[in-house]
């Protein structure tokens, strides 16, 4: 009996870990989708890409070819396992150092005041804290018990004049990133409980705001 029991732990534990070697985060996954350049041209095929060096590979043929963000007025992909379309446009962006550089910026949310998203991987002990990128999965389920990688998000507004302003995950902090109508949004968060370390949360703050703005 001591035999078996010690055997299907070593199976569970080999189990847990090709399944953690099968998974892949989006960045890391060819995806079906369109590229168009700046040119103009619209090119079709498997894309690979990298917001954090704001490059793509897109795979024409079994030839794949590198674009950077420069090169690109925007790109879309079919993530399979969200079933989801996502849209990347490439915005002059400010960094840290003062430069402003193309950058990749993914369309969560679009109004008189749209909903950015920039990803990231992050080695972390915490579990992922929303769902719009995992499809409801968490990634590892020992997260808690051993640094492990997440993928997280930075958040940003940007106004019908095209300025971005990056949100903090705090309520009072994300609150005072928009232009106005502070009071209206405290009463939103409140009475639909959103939590703003939630991509889904705060897509529902941004797009009721717009609807504040419309009436």
């Amino acid at each position: 009996m001591r035999i078996s029991i010690v055997g299907f732990l070593l199976f569970c534990a080999v189990s847990v870990n090709a399944q953690s070697l099968r998974f892949q985060f989006p960045s890391e996954m060819w995806h079906v989708g369109d590229v168009v350049l700046t040119d103009g041209n619209k090119l079709e095929g498997t894309i690979k890409y990298d917001v954090l060096g704001d490059v793509i590979q897109i795979d024409l043929d079994e030839k794949i070819q590198t674009f950077a963000a420069n090169q690109i007025q925007q790109f879309r992909i079919f993530q399979e396992d969200i079933a989801r379309y996502r849209v990347f446009y490439t915005i002059p962006f400010l960094n840290k150092n003062g430069y402003r550089r193309p950058s990749f910026f993914e369309l969560i949310f679009e109004g008189e005041t749209s909903l950015l998203a920039r990803e990231m991987i992050l080695i972390t002990t915490r579990p992922p804290s929303d769902s719009y990128f995992s499809g409801g999965r968490r990634y590892d389920p020992y997260a808690m018990q051993r640094n492990t990688r997440i993928l997280d998000h930075d958040l940003f507004l940007m106004n019908s004049d095209g300025k971005i302003t990056q949100l903090n995950k705090k309520r009072k902090d994300v609150i005072y990133s928009f232009d106005d109508k502070y009071i209206e949004l405290k009463k939103i968060i409140k009475s639909n409980r959103l939590k703003m370390n939630n991509i889904d949360d705060v897509a529902i703050l941004v797009e009721e705001y717009n609807k504040i703005g419309d009436l």
